[in-house]
């Protein structure tokens, strides 16, 4: 079992909640100040709230999806600051935190993926510790007759 999995799996969760807070903060920050373009700013954080809830349940499909968004996304800011002649880095700023987090979801699921379903373990342990318990010369006896 790879044990990194569940680290790997936080970090792409806190980066995820990072996001969440960034856009949260901008949207209260500038609706509270009267400006109604905060609006703006409340979809990435309800995407990225959603996709944080899904990266919880199964960091494999959030992990695919966050890296289908970079690239793209990454490509359309490169040619953007190409065509303005801006810094390369602001290409990085944009599709950098969401193509490390898809990584690193991707990578997390992958690991999710070997380790054992513990539910059924543990309904499969009961299964035999009660034909055990059953089969047993005091369990004959503390059990009643019918």
């Amino acid at each position: 079992m790879d044990t990194g999995a569940p680290r790997e799996k936080v970090a792409a969760l806190v980066l995820l909640g990072l996001g969440v807070a960034f856009h949260s903060m901008f949207a209260v920050g500038e609706l509270v100040g009267g400006d109604i373009g905060g609006v703006q700013h409340v979809p990435p954080a309800l995407g990225l709230a959603v996709l944080l809830w899904v990266a919880w349940r199964r960091p494999l499909v959030a992990g695919i999806v966050l890296l289908a968004l970079a690239v793209p996304l990454g490509a359309v800011y490169l040619v953007l600051l190409v065509v303005r002649d801006l810094p390369l880095i602001w290409a990085l700023f944009i599709a950098l935190p969401p193509l490390v987090t898809g990584l690193l979801l991707v990578r997390a699921g992958q690991g999710e993926r070997g380790r054992p379903d513990m539910s059924e373990d543990m309904s499969e342990r009961d299964s035999r510790l009660r034909a055990c318990a059953c089969s047993s010369p005091v369990a004959r006896f503390a059990t009643p007759a019918a």
